[in-house]
């Protein structure tokens, strides 16, 4: 079987390796971060190309077994959780920020890591990697969310340009 068809996702999975390996050239705080960010990245490069891989063979994603509305209930509860974490810096419509308790965007703070790793791991077994155009979007999307989560423990994961661009 040709995976020909698979190129452009090819080529947007090494411009995300190239970008993680810029990003792992900039100065880090201690030795223990950067051997996270690199075992962290490993694990993701690896989980994507077995997902490629499985897709070839079996090709069935989560999507087989499961409801859409536990995938896109995920990613609802993840857009509302970003939502309240970004309440005080930013408001919630046109720059007004709504009444809510410090003790819920404490807690939505602390533990976005865990929700936000389940949920983009979720939706992307969810999905078959297959060669359409909303797939390839979606896959981009996702691979610049796990690499998100890949840069715990540097600046770069707080830096505001980058997270716009999430």
């Amino acid at each position: 079987m040709s995976i020909t068809w698979m190129t452009p996702l090819l080529a947007a999975t090494s411009a995300a390796a190239t970008v993680a390996s810029l990003i792992m050239t900039l100065p880090s705080t201690t030795l223990m971060a950067i051997g996270l960010l690199r075992t962290a990245l490993a694990a993701s490069a690896f989980f994507i190309l077995l997902h490629f891989v499985q897709t070839h063979i079996w090709y069935d994603g989560l999507a087989q077994d499961v409801s859409i509305f536990s995938s896109q209930g995920s990613v609802i509860v993840l857009l509302v959780w970003v939502l309240l974490m970004e309440n005080n810096r930013r408001g919630m419509f046109f720059g007004k920020k709504l009444p809510i308790k410090q003790e819920i965007i404490r807690f939505a703070r602390k533990y976005h890591g865990y929700f936000f790793a389940w949920a983009t791991i979720y939706t992307f077994w969810y999905h078959p990697m297959v060669n359409t155009s909303g797939h390839l979007i979606g896959f981009l999307y996702m691979f610049l969310l796990m690499l998100q989560g890949s840069l715990f423990f540097t600046r770069i994961h707080t830096n505001r340009w980058w997270t716009l661009l999430m």
